[in-house]
């Protein structure tokens, strides 16, 4: 009888876990587009992720991965290159569940 609501509990998170990084590298990659036409059109990357959103309310959460943490963003080479990542689940920087966007 316990098993039931014990599998069904493992189920859960496990799809939920699951889901939340399926979210986060979507957004990760929408993140990654953009960042490229910001390059393609200023010849950098911005310095700050919040300057993707360009007063548009539906970027909003693009930059935010699924458990409302906002995504590591560091311009590197002068502008010319630059790190993106989500903290995954914990929120901490460079611990086993970080997430990064696919590779181009």
């Amino acid at each position: 009888m316990i098993m039931v609501p014990l599998l069904a509990f493992l189920a859960l998170h496990i799809s939920s876990s699951y889901f939340g990084v399926t979210k986060t590298k979507n957004n990760l990659n929408k993140v990654k587009i953009i960042l490229q036409k910001e390059k393609n059109d200023l010849g950098n990357y911005p310095k700050v992720l919040h300057a993707i959103i360009r007063g548009k309310p539906s970027r909003q959460n693009s930059i935010i991965d699924y458990w409302n943490n906002e995504f590591y963003y560091e311009q590197t080479n002068n502008g010319q290159g630059y790190i993106l990542f989500s903290k995954g689940k914990d929120g901490l920087l460079n611990t086993e569940d970080d997430i990064l966007p696919e590779k181009s």
